[in-house]
This record gives C-alpha cells, structure tokens and sequence, in this order.
C-alpha cells in the first residue's frame, strides 16, 4: 500500500464485541471438563460456521441434535440464549470507531456473522455501537465465510473501496493473512492500544494518548 489508507473495516467478533459460545455454556455446564468436551465435540467452531454461511438455524441445530440427542436441550439454547455468547463492546474498540467517524474515516464491519443473530442483537442498546459503523457485509447474508477471498472483493465491490486503500482488522490469523493476500494491508488484533498505534504508524488520524485530555 502506497499512502493513507482510506477506509478501515472492522471483524466483529472479539475485535469490537467479545465473543465466545463458552460464555454461554459455563452458565448451563459447570464441569470444566464436561464444558470442554461439549464446547469441542457437540456445539463446535464448524457448526457455528454453518450458521455464518447463512444456513437456517433451525436445520443446523437439529443436525447436531441428531447426532447428539442427550444433549437437545444445551444444544437449542445456542438459539435460545444466543446474545450471551457476547460481551459489553470493548470500549478501546469503540473508541478507535468513534475517533475514524469524527475525523472522517469511513468504517465497515466486514464479519462472518449469522443474519439471524445479529438482527437478535443490532437494535439492543448495549450494541449502538454498530450503527455508528458505515455500512455491514456479514457472511450469513452473502453465503461466503473469510478467509474465503470471494468475500473481501465483495465487501470492496459493495464499499466501492480498492482494496489497495482499506484496512482490514480481525482477531484470527487465517482471515487476516487471507486479506493480505487480496491486497489489503491486514492487522491481527490483540488489544486496544496495539491497534491504536497500528493504525496510527498507517497515518490514519487518532490520538496516540486520547486519555490525555479527560478531565
């Protein structure tokens, strides 16, 4: 990438909310061992892929509870119980949002993310967060999960971006080194700060210290 970039899309999961099926199911099975087989064999990361690829909730859940019958009722609260799989927004996020929105900056979400779910959760308070974001390509409503490059040309298709010009965040390795590869420059993120100094090093107009003028 030659320049500044000119727009910054934003993973969902873990980079501006917390995500974690275990969040969920260390309320409803408190052996950690049990919680670790079930977590690993029964409600897996494939099947939540399923449900990101845009597949009906309802048929992907009876699949599992198919195989798994014992287990029909932990398996349906993935449905029933859902948004607390999430965590309050991280605030160092938010704020990263806020500073790109105000300085002009546009900002996508760019999420593998159920259709379903998150219409459970957009208009929730605890989440305003994301209508503060420019626009949203999730996987469930495009069919296509990253790291698969079909969905960074469409987020930049749908954006009207050059992927030469757009950053892309995300907490996996996978879908970052998958952004690379389309032309994107990409960034792992772990935490708040790091980001902050990231995108700052990128020349994209943030704060290095925004405490620094709290009262």
């Amino acid at each position: 990438m030659t320049g500044t970039p000119q727009v910054v899309f934003f993973d969902l999961g873990n980079v501006v909310m917390p995500w974690s099926p275990r969040r969920l199911y260390a309320e409803l099975i408190p052996d950690p061992v049990e919680l670790g087989r079930f977590t690993s064999e029964v409600m897996t990361v494939a099947v939540n892929e399923e449900l990101d690829r845009g597949r009906s909730h309802t048929d992907v859940l009876a699949e599992v509870e198919a195989r798994h019958p014992e287990h029909g009722e932990l398996i349906w609260a993935y449905w029933t119980r859902w948004p607390e799989t999430l965590a309050e927004p991280i605030a160092g996020t938010v704020e990263i949002i806020d500073e790109l929105g105000r300085a002009g900056v546009p900002r996508y979400a760019l999420s593998n993310f159920a259709r379903s779910t998150f219409d459970r959760i957009v208009e929730d308070p605890r989440f305003a967060v994301l209508h503060r974001l420019d626009g949203w390509l999730l996987s469930g409503d495009v069919g296509v999960i990253k790291p698969d490059p079909a969905i960074y040309a469409m987020a930049c298709e749908r954006f009207r971006v050059e992927a030469s010009h757009a950053v892309f965040i995300d907490d996996r390795l996978d879908n970052v080194d998958a952004a690379r590869n389309f032309g994107m420059t990409a960034l792992l993120f772990t935490n708040p700060d790091k980001l902050r100094h990231e995108l700052i090093s990128l020349g994209l107009p943030l704060e290095a210290d925004p405490g620094r003028h709290a009262s």
